[in-house]
Formats: structure tokens, C-alpha cells, sequence
């Protein structure tokens, strides 16, 4: 008792493990009774259980790494992560105050082997999320196996303090979770994947998706989903994705638009025939969404698409002068040769701090190269507070043309280039820069750091942290979105 009356307070003792290292607080687990109590709801806040091996499906069967160890097979690595995840499922069953630590829990399902292991796994996990009372967050990667109706309807029951649920898209076609009243966003967890991935084998027409209204702000589904959102939900709605956009649905979309009257952040996924309609429909909406943050157009990756002169006549009126955009992506090929018309639109987006944009036509150049000019009239127009850019050329890059970009865009932290063509290492890349965190070269990310004044780059990020890409990974939540609905280069 005297040594307790030496300690700090005990909300100072849980605000020295909350700021210690992830694995100093694991260590605290070990140090006391008091100290594993304080330490328990922040070292199991978030936890990752593993139905399968997901390296199988990033790797294939012919690839011989897996985790450290080169010798093991991906049935070996399953079974492990099967018995441990047996382990934490059986804890969440018993001990009510370690289930009740639980505020996320990411399930990496990629089962390649067994499905009697799978089923009950399920079952396991079903059982468990009755004494996640706590749970905030659930994110389900992968389709094998898909979350049961069973795993649902424990959610709709149980996890009524669900703030956040990310399922594949066939898991969120028969959702319902309307006495889930907390619930603030759904989205499909596939977002580090390929949408053409998706596009015909798993994406139905319809749904019958039931989500509460009350306190739903950011909803990710594909487009043909649009009219089953009731629309007593949309006016409360921030953040909205439209997938896989149909043709059919162009007739009713400004409608929908125009009722999302509190919308920050759009995005939609737009084939190569409907790029102008579209275009037309957010310039007649531009005077609904005055507080537009951020705007995202995305193509079919097995599609692709260059503006057409009519298409850059229609820009301006989306967004020429808006004040509060900050993040823009804009998956669609600019002509260099029509480069007057759309850098003149950003010159005018002062307050833009996250951006993408492809540059990529064939007459970029007289000989196909990407100068240090060209690069030099570019950043010119880039906003200087600009933090986060990504660009994808198709032409060779002349070695030292992104300096200008440095120059012009001192707060820049991340950069992402990709080439079809040639392009110089990631060390050359980062020469000249002074702010830079995270550099990708042709979708491998390094971090950056400065020695000296000189920028040092890391190896490329490991698989795992492209694979599953977590905001607070990236430190910025706009690097993240920068990757969204894309898939990363495997190694």
C-alpha cells in the first residue's frame, strides 16, 4: 500500500502508457496487477484476427515468402494464425472486462483451405461479438469467408456503440442494422483493391441495404444502391461514394445530389461513356454543395479516358475559384496540349492541399519526354500549400524535373509518381527536396528522411501496410484517400 502511495494518480499512470510505444505498453501487461489493468484497454483496444493467410492471395501459390520464415507454407502460416485467433476468440468469450477493451476488430479472411475451419471460425466469432458491447469499429478484408448472416445479426444486436463497419460489397447487399443508432459510416472494406475487380462477378443490381438515419454521415456503395438510401438520410450525409455508376442511374442522380445538402466529400466512379454527362450534373449541383472538401472522380481500371475539349469547358464551373475544396483527384487524362484550359483552373484553387491528376497523353512532348520545363509551368499553378501530390505520366521524365515542385510547393510531405515509360530511381526522385515524408515510385511507397539537409530513403513499405491501409499509417488521412480504390504494385 505504501508503494501505491508513491505512485502518480492513476489517470496520470494511464496517460504515460497511452503515450508510450505499442510495445512498451505490452510490457506494462507484465509489470503489476495495477499496471496490467491500466494497460489492457490500450494495448487490446484494436484486434486483428486472421481466417486464413492473406499472403496467399496477395502472393500466389508459386511465392515462396511468407512472414520471416522463407521455409513455411501458407497452410503452416494459416494453421498458426488459426490457433491464435482461436485463442483471442475464446478470451473475448470469457472474460467480459478484455472483451469489453475491444473498440476494433479487423478480420483478415482469406481461408484458401478448409471451409469446416472457416465455419467455425465463424461461429467462434459470432459467439465472441456478443461481449463486444464496446466495439466502435469492424473491418472485414477479404471474401473467404464472407461474413455469415449470423455474424450480422450479433452485430445488429449486440454492437449497438458500432460507429464504423467495413464489409465486401456481397456482404453489404442484405445489410441491416437499423437499431444500430450510433452507426456513422459504412463502406465497403475493398478500397486497396481494383474497383474492375468487383465491376461484374460480385456487385448485384440491387439491395436491400437498411441503415439507420439518425446518425449516418459517410456511406460508400455502388450506384445502382443510390435509391434504396431513404431520403430522410440524405440531407444528414457528409461523405458519399458512388461505385460502379450505371448509365441507367445518370437520370436520377442530379436529384440525388442536390438533396445532399450538408455533403463535404464526394467521389464517383464514372464509365468513359458518361464522363460528360456527369460533369454536366456537378456543375448544375456546384450551388448545393457550397462546403465541398473534397472531390474524386474515378474510371474503370480496365478503361480510360482523356477530357475532351468540351470536357474542359465544363471544369470551370465545377471548380474554379471554390474556396473550401482541400482534396482533389481527378482520375482522367489530361492532353498536355490543352494544358492552358485546366492549369488555368488550378491556378485558382488556392487552399487545395491533397491532389491527383494524370498526365498522360502521347503528345505530352514532341519526343515523348517529360521536361524540366514542362514540369516547371506546372508547379507554377500547384497551390503552395500543397501537401500530398500524385501524378501519373506515360512518358519518359527527365532526370531532375520534379525540382521545381520542391520549390514551388515548400509543405509538400508526400509525392507519388508513376510512368509507363522510363523514370529514375526513388533516391534521384527526392533530390532537392527538404519536406518530404513518404515518396512512391510506380506504386512502392518509402518513407523519407533528412540527414544533414540530404533526403536518406527507406526500403518500400511492407506489403501488409499497402495491403491494408490504415489512415493513421499514413499519419495524414489525405495519403491515404490518395490511394483509395486503387491497387498497390506486389512484390
Amino acid at each position: 500500500m505504501a508503494e501505491r502511495n508513491l505512485l502518480p494518480p492513476l489517470e496520470i499512470l494511464a496517460q504515460i502508457i497511452l503515450f508510450a510505444p505499442r510495445e512498451a505498453r505490452r510490457t506494462c501487461l507484465l509489470v503489476s496487477r495495477l499496471f496490467h489493468d491500466l494497460a489492457i484497454p490500450m494495448v487490446f483496444s484494436r484486434v486483428t484476427i486472421h481466417l486464413g493467410a492473406w499472403e496467399r492471395w496477395c502472393y500466389g501459390v508459386s511465392h515462396p515468402a511468407v512472414g520471416a520464415n522463407f521455409s513455411k507454407s501458407f497452410r503452416t502460416l494459416a494453421d498458426e494464425r488459426g490457433a491464435i485467433t482461436a485463442d483471442i476468440l475464446h478470451r473475448i468469450m470469457v472474460d467480459r472486462g478484455f472483451a469489453k477493451a475491444v473498440r476494433r476488430l479487423e478480420i483478415l479472411a482469406f481461408n484458401y483451405f478448409d471451409g469446416q475451419d472457416s465455419a467455425f471460425q465463424l461461429r467462434c466469432l459470432s459467439l465472441a461479438l456478443k461481449n463486444m458491447y464496446n466495439l466502435r469499429s469492424l473491418v472485414w478484408y477479404g471474401g473467404r469467408p464472407l461474413p455469415s448472416p449470423d455474424i450480422v445479426n450479433t452485430l445488429a444486436e449486440a454492437c449497438l456503440s458500432l460507429h464504423e463497419i467495413a464489409l465486401p460489397c456481397p456482404a453489404l447487399e442484405r445489410l441491416s442494422l437499423r437499431n444500430v443508432k450510433s452507426l456513422d459510416s459504412i463502406v465497403p472494406s475493398g478500397t486497396h483493391m481494383n474497383l474492375a475487380g468487383y465491376r461484374h462477378d460480385d456487385i448485384v443490381e440491387r439491395s436491400t441495404i437498411d441503415v439507420p438515419g439518425d446518425s449516418l454521415r459517410e456511406i460508400c456503395i455502388p450506384g445502382s444502391w443510390a435509391d434504396v438510401i431513404s431520403s430522410n438520410v440524405l440531407p444528414a450525409l457528409t461523405c458519399v461514394e458512388l461505385l460502379f455508376l450505371p448509365s441507367r442511374c445518370l437520370e436520377t442522380l442530379g436529384s440525388f445530389l442536390a438533396q445532399l445538402s450538408q455533403l463535404r466529400s464526394l467521389t464517383m466512379d464514372v464509365g468513359k461513356g458518361d464522363v460528360h454527362s456527369v460533369l454536366l450534373l456537378l456543375a448544375s449541383s456546384r450551388i448545393h454543395h457550397p462546403r465541398l472538401t473534397s472531390l474524386c472522380l474515378l474510371h474503370p481500371n480496365d478503361e480510360d479516358y482523356e477530357f475532351t475539349p468540351e470536357d474542359l469547358q465544363v471544369l470551370p464551373d465545377i471548380l474554379s475559384n471554390r474556396c473550401e475544396l482541400r482534396r482533389l483527384r481527378l482520375l482522367y487524362t489530361f492532353s498536355w496540349s490543352h494544358r492552358d484550359q485546366f492549369l488555368g483552373v488550378l491556378h485558382t484553387l488556392k487552399n487545395v492541399e491533397v491532389l491527383e491528376l494524370v498526365l498522360k497523353h502521347y503528345r505530352i512532348t514532341r519526343d515523348l519526354r517529360v521536361t524540366r520545363d514542362v514540369i516547371t509551368s506546372f508547379a507554377a499553378c500547384l497551390p503552395s500549400d500543397l501537401a500530398a501530390l500524385a501524378l501519373t505520366f506515360n512518358a519518359d521524365i527527365e532526370p531532375g524535373s520534379f525540382e521545381p515542385i520542391w520549390s514551388s510547393c515548400p509543405q509538400l510531405e508526400y509525392f507519388h509518381v508513376r510512368s509507363f515509360a522510363g523514370l529514375e530511381s526513388v533516391e534521384d526522385l527526392v533530390t532537392g527536396s527538404r519536406n518530404l515524408k513518404v515518396i512512391g515510385r510506380n506504386d512502392r511507397l518509402h518513407g523519407v528522411e533528412y540527414l544533414g539537409g540530404n533526403p536518406v530513403v527507406s526500403d518500400h513499405w511492407p506489403e501488409s501496410t499497402v495491403m491494408f491501409r490504415r489512415a493513421e499509417l499514413y499519419e495524414c488521412p489525405g495519403w491515404e484517400w490518395l490511394t483509395r480504390h486503387t491497387s498497390m504494385s506486389r512484390s
